[in-house]
């Protein structure tokens, strides 16, 4: 069975997105994902298949929900310069939400800094 085609159990079962046609498991919704497991599954399946956009998203996912927005964009990038859909629709829209929880006063700098 080709890498691409194969299942990684446990990325797979802790942060696979109920939303994402490509999962290898059932899904599940990110308000239920747990990071503590999720995080060290995934990371186990990048490294040994970076190429493989699915479980970079899927890490992603995991960092998101822990918090670690600026891991969870990277991953999301990543994912999206390989061509996976949902990291190229989600992280837009995820990097608006960090840029929100970071400036809760809306001040007039834009998402890099850099001012208006």
């Amino acid at each position: 069975m080709s890498p691409l085609l194969k299942r990684h159990p446990d990325c797979d079962r802790y942060a696979a997105s109920d939303l994402d046609p490509q999962r290898k498991d059932v899904g599940v919704p990110v308000a239920n994902l747990n990071p503590v497991l999720a995080i060290p599954a995934c990371e186990s399946a990048t490294l040994q298949y970076p190429n493989i956009a699915r479980l970079t998203y899927q890490l992603g996912r995991a960092y998101y929900k822990a918090n670690n927005f600026t891991a969870a964009l990277q991953q999301f990038h990543k994912s999206a310069d390989q061509g996976f859909a949902p990291a190229q629709s989600n992280g837009d829209q995820i990097a608006g939400r960090v840029y929100k929880i970071r400036n809760p006063e809306g001040d007039q700098e834009d998402s890099c800094g850099l001012g208006a």
